[in-house]
């Protein structure tokens, strides 16, 4: 079972969590990154590790190695508790947000662009993952712009 995405998906995301059709990663499964994105390994609900673009093989050592303590290898274990997310590693440029409410803005409120991009996937995976407890599926780029518009709206 390879676990692999093609990066596809309408609205632009920077989070994309694998969901393989057994639940759990097969031991041995190929491991395919492409270019322009991460994959990072979460099991118990922390960051294990962050895979650069490339293929790997996720077997017992380099799984082991990976995730320490929280997986004993079991030689009749055929999968192992990990999931696997896609974080965006491109450049997001352009993104418009606006803020209508402030009570000092000028007449028509605040707005302008911004842009930025994931420089460590395995700390922007944790942060979102600490602050969303009910699970991760995804995240498009929309999330994000409307965290910075709250934001601003707050100051």
């Amino acid at each position: 079972e390879k676990v692999d995405w093609d990066g596809v998906r309408p609205g632009g995301q920077l989070v994309y969590r694998f969901t393989p059709p057994s639940a759990e990663v097969k031991t041995g499964a190929p491991l395919v990154v492409r270019e322009g994105w991460a994959a990072v390994l979460v099991s118990q609900g922390r960051v294990a590790d962050a895979c650069p673009p490339g293929a790997y093989k996720l077997d017992a050592p380099s799984v082991t190695a990976l995730l320490g303590d929280d997986v004993r290898w079991n030689p009749t274990r055929s999968s192992f508790p990990v999931s696997v997310y896609y974080v965006s590693l491109r450049e997001w440029d352009g993104q418009a947000w606006n803020v209508r409410t402030v009570a000092d803005a000028p007449r028509g409120g605040l707005h302008g662009t911004c842009g930025f991009r994931v420089v460590d996937p395995g700390i922007f995976l944790g942060a979102l993952i600490e602050n969303d407890p009910n699970g991760l599926d995804s995240f498009p780029v929309t999330n994000l712009r409307n965290v910075i518009q709250t934001r601003f709206g707050d100051w």
